[in-house]
């Protein structure tokens, strides 16, 4: 999960929310991923990325990988779901 959260940094690409989402959902700790995204990668911040992912055009690149409409709803709802979490976690 780092190496996702380091990669959505770092490029927009659709599979690595979609991964992500699997990790999430899979039981994976968001917690721990923040912060050892941070020590693998110094330019890491969990605010950056939530900041990074509100402007991911995932309805065009949803379109690219063919993805159906019902997918690219519920990538938005993941999207808006992690970066509430994301701030959350964030906050002192």
């Amino acid at each position: 999960m780092v190496t996702k959260l380091c990669a959505l940094l770092g490029r927009s690409e659709i599979r690595d929310l979609i991964d992500l989402r699997v990790l999430l959902t899979s039981g994976g700790n968001l917690q721990k991923a923040l912060l050892d995204a941070a020590q693998k990668d110094t330019g890491f911040s969990p605010l950056t990325l939530a900041w990074v992912l509100r402007d991911l055009p995932i309805d065009a690149l949803g379109k690219v990988a063919q993805l159906s409409k019902d997918e690219i709803l519920k990538l938005h709802e993941f999207r808006d779901w992690f970066i509430e979490k994301v701030t959350a976690a964030s906050s002192p």
